[in-house]
């Protein structure tokens, strides 16, 4: 009693590897893109050091949300290998719409505890505990 025709509500729809449409190649282009910008060592360098200094938090906020919006958006667009990308039936787009915004902003919140907790260590000295009290 199984049934092979695929079903329209499907959240994890069959693969397709015979069509192409110009979304899934321009979604794997901008993969490409931003992986490329992420090893550039510039393109780091400008993203992770303090470029934007206009208030004591605002650099990690602006780093946790840019680096946490490419990073959903790179892995939104990695099913695009085996889904068309297209919105169509062979296109998961709620699993690639949850990666995005909801794999986005978690992503960001981690990169803001880790830029929140780096910057403590840095304004702290050594933390070495009772011998820095003077």
């Amino acid at each position: 009693m199984s049934s092979t025709t695929t079903n329209e509500n499907e959240i994890w729809p069959p693969a397709n590897f015979t069509e192409w449409p110009s979304t899934r190649i321009g979604a794997l282009i901008i993969d490409g893109i931003i992986l490329l910008l992420a090893i550039i060592p510039v393109t780091r360098r400008v993203i992770f050091l303090n470029a934007w200094d206009c208030c004591c938090c605002c650099p990690a906020v602006i780093k946790a949300v840019v680096l946490g919006g490419l990073i959903g958006m790179f892995l939104h667009f990695i099913p695009c290998i085996w889904w068309t990308c297209d919105w169509g039936e062979y296109d998961g787009q709620a699993v690639r719409g949850g990666i995005w915004f909801i794999g986005g902003p978690i992503i960001a919140a981690f990169i803001l505890c880790y830029e929140c907790n780096r910057s403590k260590g840095d304004e702290g000295g050594d933390n070495n505990g009772p011998a820095d009290i003077a």
